[in-house]
Order: C-alpha cells, then structure tokens, then sequence
C-alpha cells in the first residue's frame, strides 16, 4: 500500500502538476486521519467492553454477597419472631401464676437466643475503590445508601439486643441466678418456677425487653425489603447490560 502511494506521489512530482499534487497530498492525509480515527474508535470501543465486562462481574459479584446478607437477615429474623412470640406467651402466663417447666424453659430459650450479624460488603468495597464508575448512576446510590447506612442501622438494632442479654448475663439483673441450666436454643430449665422472686424479676425483665426487640424486627424486616429491592433492581441491571 506504501509502495503504491509512494509511485502516485512520484508520478505526479514528475509530471509537475501542482494542482493534481496537492489534491493528492491532501487525500492522503485524509486517509491518514481517517485511519487514526478508526483506531481510536475501535480502542474506546475495546475499552467500553472491558469496561462494561468488569461492571457486570462486579454487579454479580454484590449479587452473590446481598443473597448471602439476605440469608443471614432471614435467619436472625426468624429468632427474633419466635422470641416476640415468647415473650408475649410469657408476659399473659407469669402474672396469672400458671407457669408450666416445660413451657416456660423453651420460652426463656426463645427469649434468650443472641446472634450478631456480620454484614457482608466484600464486593462493594471491591467496586467502591476500582476507578469504575457504574452506568447507572440510581443504583449507585442505592448501594452507597444500603452498604453505608442500612447495613449499620441493622447492626446497631441488633446490638441493643446483645446490649439486654450482657445486662441479664453479666451486669446488675438477678434473673440470671434464677436459671439452673442453660442449653443454647433449646431450653433453660429455672430453678423455682414459683418463686414470687423470679416472677417479679422476670416481668421486669420482659416488659422493656418486649418493645426492644419489636423495634429491632421492625428494623430488620425493613433491611430485608431494602436488601430485596437491591437484588430485582441488580437482577435488572444485569440484564440490561448482558
């Protein structure tokens, strides 16, 4: 291709036609910036779509990790439900002094039943510190609201629960000196389910108890629809750019 252009170029030099010299030269540099601004769509067009490759990966990646939170919120939900449950059960029993070992031993362990929640961002951090930005600016937003202020609202509620249990297991309520056996989960067995003592601890113990964690579960009911939205509007995205 050189050749041929250097052989029109010597043509012309030769004939000395000046006219039908510069049309030529300016051709070729037309040519020339032609070819340059091929190339350089073509290398934003290679850069789009490695770009667009790493943003989904990253999209799947803060998938996987918000279905693992998913899990982890469903589960601690679900103690905390049995423990309003419990707690309720308790608190129309114990006044009325009809209280059963059986009964009030698997209710105590419903009650007492602490798990801490361990949030999952490892994928967030991972796109929050690449020089990536996302496409769709909505739902960048929407990651930066969950991973930077839902997540910690989840985990303080979570935390004043742990907060109720360290007062009955290692601060100033005499409750715990009532329980003759722990079993995680499963039931606490009470030394005395008589005594007036217990009884009064215990009602004590249940009623500010109660609204704790009714605040708690309304908190984490409302992370798990926020986390769900999250999911459907990635799940979205992800087929958009697929």
């Amino acid at each position: 291709m050189l050749k041929f252009f250097r052989t029109i170029r010597k043509k012309l030099i030769e004939q000395d036609n000046v006219r039908k010299y510069l049309l030529y030269a300016i051709g070729e540099i037309l040519l020339v910036v032609i070819g340059i601004l091929i190339a350089l769509q073509v290398n934003n067009w290679n850069e789009f779509s490695k770009n667009r490759n790493y943003e989904i990966y990253l999209l799947a990646e803060v998938h996987n990790n918000l279905r693992e939170d998913q899990a982890f919120i469903d589960e601690i939900i679900q103690k905390r439900e049995k423990a309003a449950y419990a707690t309720n059960r308790m608190l129309s029993y114990v006044p009325e002094g009809t209280i059963h070992q059986d009964s009030i031993s698997i209710h105590l362990a419903w009650v007492f039943t602490f798990e801490r929640y361990y949030p999952i961002g490892n994928a967030y951090e991972m796109l929050k510190f690449s020089s990536l930005q996302l496409s769709n600016r909505k739902l960048n937003t929407q990651l930066s609201r969950y991973y930077e202020y839902e997540q910690n609202r989840a985990q303080n509620g979570i935390k004043d629960i742990e907060s109720f249990f360290i007062n009955i297991f290692e601060g100033s309520s005499t409750l715990r000196r009532h329980f003759e056996m722990l079993d995680k989960d499963v039931k606490i067995i009470v030394k005395d389910i008589h005594d007036p003592a217990f009884k009064d601890v215990l009602l004590s113990e249940l009623i500010p108890f109660r609204d704790n964690n009714a605040g708690t579960l309304r908190t984490l009911l409302s992370f798990r629809s926020i986390n769900l939205e999250l999911i459907e509007a990635i799940d979205r995205e992800l087929n958009r750019l697929k």
